[in-house]
């Protein structure tokens, strides 16, 4: 009796040891692209094959979620879930080669708060940061399809528009920078706004580069804080 439950025991482990060898030579017909098929001569997938196929396939999706959530929050500034400095350069070195490729326009606006101290300075650093993340929504929520807002750091902003030159984007910024202006933010109680010194920058269609459209739009940007702030500068070269 114990020997037959030997025997029986070995069996049914060389049973599962073959099953899964079947079951990875399956998986490997499966990666170069080829169908589970008994008329290739090749032995059909088996049940502890197709058991070892799922729960490899259910893993390998799991893990390329989590990258993906992982490469999403490496790129998410988390305070105001916009797109972080890494993550909004990225668009715009994408979006300026795409844009040359492509001969088209793509211009950047650097954005500022004005006084944004003077918050900090009277509701602390907490209130501070309600009022990036609440004015962040605000920009977020009106951008057009296709265009990208990111934090650059602190209180600077950084928005790539594809599509557009700066003369183009002018008329889009100063709204959102009225709209902005509208706004009242309660802040434990106190009531709080913002304004926005904003700057605007092209290049030449088909050669504009990153580094030359966040230096002229910064250029442009600290023209609109000393012309008196709350307001729209587009970089000209002559000023420069």
């Amino acid at each position: 009796m114990e020997s037959s439950a030997v025997a029986f025991v070995v069996g049914v482990l060389v049973g599962l040891l073959l099953g899964f060898l079947l079951g990875i030579l399956d998986l490997r017909r499966l990666f170069r692209g080829r169908r589970f098929d008994e008329h290739e001569g090749r032995t059909p997938l088996t049940p502890v094959g197709l058991a070892t196929h799922l729960y490899l396939d259910r893993l390998g999706r799991r893990f390329t979620s989590d990258l993906e959530e992982v490469a999403e929050r490496a790129t998410r500034d988390p305070l105001t879930s916009v797109r972080n400095r890494q993550g909004v350069l990225v668009e715009l070195f994408n979006g300026v080669e795409k844009a040359n490729i492509e001969d088209r326009a793509v211009a950047v606006a650097m954005i500022d708060f004005d006084h944004f101290k003077a918050i900090n300075d009277t509701m602390g650093h907490a209130g501070g940061d309600l009022v990036l993340s609440h004015v962040a929504g605000v920009m977020n929520a009106y951008l057009p399809d296709g265009w990208t807002l990111g934090r650059y750091g602190g209180d600077e902003f950084c928005l790539v528009m594809p599509g557009t030159d700066a003369d183009g984007a002018y008329p889009f910024l100063e709204a959102l920078r009225a709209r902005v202006a509208a706004e009242r933010i309660s802040v434990e109680g106190n009531e709080a706004s913002m304004t926005l010194s904003i700057g605007v920058a092209s290049g030449e269609v088909g050669r504009a580069t990153a580094d030359a459209l966040v230096r002229n739009a910064d250029v442009a940007a600290y023209e609109a804080k000393e012309n008196g702030r709350n307001r729209v500068e587009v970089f000209s070269p002559a000023r420069d």
